[in-house]
């Protein structure tokens, strides 16, 4: 119901501060690491980075690998930048294309989902939810059968509690829209439908990764459904789902408070969301929003063609009430995006900086960002992905490091 080139963005490198205006970087800007295609993997869309306490640091690419699938691998990285391919997928039934990026779970192996292989009535196949272990050990543990079992997982997996993961599916579900499902599923593989979407009011086609509150209740956006006041496919919602699987629109977004919310969301010890929308707002660039438990919608910060604009990636606490993101578009240089930060005090709003543009000499030019591709460690340094560049990459990607943010 939402076309790819609207997920799609560009990559560049940033050390954050804040103010209201656009500065240049003064913090160090590192490539870790250029995929080279091939069995050393390539395109890493819609990824993200995960660290381990001894600083290893693990992603997955869409593409690249296996020599005649060239479906995707597991990478994983030292902070010297050395690679290992710990698995390239084979397509078929051990899946393909792995989007969303990895989650450690509480058992200290690594989940992910597939977009496509695994089998079932899908063109490609219906997808796959997979376990690896640290050391390169691959399982599948689901194979998507489509219908009512949903379809092409797209978001990352979310860990919760027991060892409990949880995740969506883009497509499948209820029988007539077909617009997605939210689903738990044990290590073990033992999965439950936990909603289906039905469109319209109710949403349809969720992109984020879900988050959990303290109860064990879940939310998360649709990018399409809710109110048709932008288009026919909806201007998208936030959605609460219950531990026990009872489904409640938070808020449905009607185009000048945003629309088609992609990206990743956190939430704080209260309860309250905060997000990216890709579009809609006062110059229908997309915002940074926050959601209350009741519902209500504040704007964090509009965006102008000046600071940036269509944010896909959503927002990364540094969880010291700050928040960071990326957006697709903007920037002085190549209309390439930037990288910004909200509040020094996210809750209140106070501030937007934007501390690097993509195209810069020093960063990646024309890069897509992947979904939640910055990883904020406790030293204060980032971490994220291109899926594509020039510059201080290659035409296959890179992962790239920025000294501590605020510097």
């Amino acid at each position: 119901m939402i076309s790819m080139s609207s997920r799609r963005a560009y990559l560049a490198a940033v050390t954050l501060t804040f103010g209201l205006s656009l500065v240049s970087s003064a913090s160090a800007f590192r490539v870790l690491h250029k995929f080279a295609g091939g069995g050393d993997g390539a395109y890493p869309q819609f990824s993200n980075i995960v660290e381990f306490r001894n600083g290893d640091l693990y992603g997955v690419t869409s593409g690249g690998g296996d020599a005649t699938c060239q479906c995707g691998i597991v990478f994983k990285l030292t902070h010297a930048g050395d690679e290992t391919v710990l698995y390239r997928f084979m397509g078929g039934n051990d899946g393909a294309v792995p989007y969303g990026g990895l989650e450690k779970g509480t058992d200290g192996n690594l989940y992910g989902v597939t977009t496509q292989g695994g089998g079932g009535p899908c063109m490609n196949g219906c997808g796959t939810v997979f376990q690896i272990t640290p050391e390169g050990i691959e399982t599948v543990i689901h194979r998507f059968a489509g219908g009512t079992d949903g379809s092409v997982p797209y978001a990352r997996l979310h860990a919760g509690k027991h060892g409990i993961l949880y995740g969506t599916t883009l497509s499948g579900g209820d029988a007539t829209c077909q617009c997605g499902t939210v689903f738990r599923i044990t290590p073990g593989g033992a999965k439950t439908i936990l909603h289906s979407f039905a469109g319209a009011t109710d949403g349809a086609s969720p992109q984020s990764p879900l988050v959990e509150d303290q109860n064990g209740n879940l939310f998360g956006s649709t990018s399409a459904g809710g109110a048709s006041t932008c288009n026919s496919a909806g201007c998208g919602t936030i959605y609460e789902v219950a531990a026990n699987g009872g489904e409640r629109v938070l808020h449905a977004f009607q185009g000048n408070d945003g629309s088609d919310p992609l990206g990743a969301m956190v939430i704080d010890a209260d309860g309250n969301l905060y997000g990216a929308a890709n579009q809609g707002g006062e110059q229908a660039l997309g915002n940074v929003f926050k959601v209350a438990s009741d519902g209500t919608l504040s704007v964090l910060h509009y965006f102008t063609n000046g600071d940036g604009y269509f944010p896909s990636g959503g927002v990364t606490s540094d969880g010291k009430g700050r928040l960071y993101g990326t957006t697709d578009r903007g920037g002085s240089i190549c209309d390439c995006g930037i990288i910004f930060a909200v509040g020094e005090n996210a809750s209140q709003g106070n501030g937007y900086g934007v501390d690097y543009v993509f195209g810069t000499p020093r960063g990646p030019v024309r890069s897509w960002l992947p979904d939640n591709a910055l990883h904020v460690d406790k030293r204060g340094h980032v971490y994220g992905i291109a899926a594509y560049g020039v510059r201080n990459c290659s035409q296959y990607g890179c992962v790239f490091s920025v000294g501590a943010l605020g510097t």
